[in-house]
C-alpha cells in the first residue's frame, strides 16, 4: 500500500513540476554530410517558393489588458510557435516563401505577393494534467481564427474563420489551423 502512495505521490510531483526541458543540446552524432544535404535541402525550399511570389503573414494574438498573466503567456507561447510554423506550411504546401511581419506597412507588394492577417479571437491552453490522466477530451485545449488574405492591389482574396480543439497537444491545435489556411489559400490562388 505504501509503494502505490509514494508510486502516485511521485506521479503527481512530476505532472504538477512539468516534466519538461526547456534547452535543446546541438546534435554532433550526425555525419558532417548529412548536415550539409539538411542544410541544402532548406535552400532549394527557399528558392522553389521564391519562384512564385511572396506570402507575407502578421498574426494578432489579441491579449486583452486584463487577462491573467498565465493566460496571456499561454497565448504569447502560441502565437511564437503558430508564426515559425505557419511559415513553413505556407512554404510546403504553397511553394511560396514566407516572410511573417509585425506591421501591415511591412507588406511589400509584388506581382504574386499577398498579405495574411491572422487573429486569434479565441485560445483556451487546456490542461496538461487534464489530458494525461483523464484523457477523453478532458483538458482539451482549443482556438477560435479569423483571417483574411488580400493581394498587392489590396483586394480581398479569401476571408474565413475557423476553430479546432485537441485532447492530445496544443500545438496539434496550431498546426492543424495553419493546414486549413493553407489549403483554403491553395484553393484561391490556384
Amino acid at each position: 500500500m505504501k509503494k502505490i502512495l509514494i508510486l502516485s505521490l511521485i506521479i503527481v510531483a512530476f505532472t504538477l513540476s512539468g516534466c519538461k526541458t526547456t534547452g535543446t543540446k546541438a546534435d554532433d552524432s550526425k555525419p558532417a554530410a548529412k548536415k550539409e544535404q539538411k542544410a541544402e535541402k532548406k535552400k532549394e525550399t527557399k528558392k522553389a517558393g521564391s519562384g512564385k511570389g511572396t506570402i507575407y503573414y502578421m498574426i494578432d494574438r489579441n491579449i486583452p489588458a486584463d487577462l491573467r498573466e498565465d493566460k496571456a503567456n499561454a497565448q504569447n507561447q502560441m502565437g511564437d510557435w503558430m508564426t515559425r510554423d505557419l511559415g513553413k506550411v505556407l512554404q510546403k504546401r504553397l511553394k511560396y516563401e514566407a516572410i511573417a511581419i509585425e506591421k501591415a506597412s511591412e507588406f511589400k507588394s509584388g506581382p504574386n505577393n499577398y498579405l495574411l492577417k491572422v487573429k486569434i479571437v479565441k485560445y483556451n491552453p487546456g490542461s496538461y494534467a487534464a489530458r494525461a490522466f483523464v484523457g477523453f477530451g478532458a483538458g482539451a485545449a482549443s482556438m477560435d481564427i479569423t483571417y483574411e488574405l488580400t493581394d498587392s492591389a489590396g483586394k480581398k482574396v479569401l476571408k474565413n474563420s475557423d476553430g479546432v480543439g485537441s485532447g492530445q497537444d496544443w500545438r496539434k491545435v496550431a498546426r492543424k489551423l495553419n493546414e486549413n489556411m493553407a489549403r483554403e489559400m491553395k484553393i484561391e490562388i490556384f
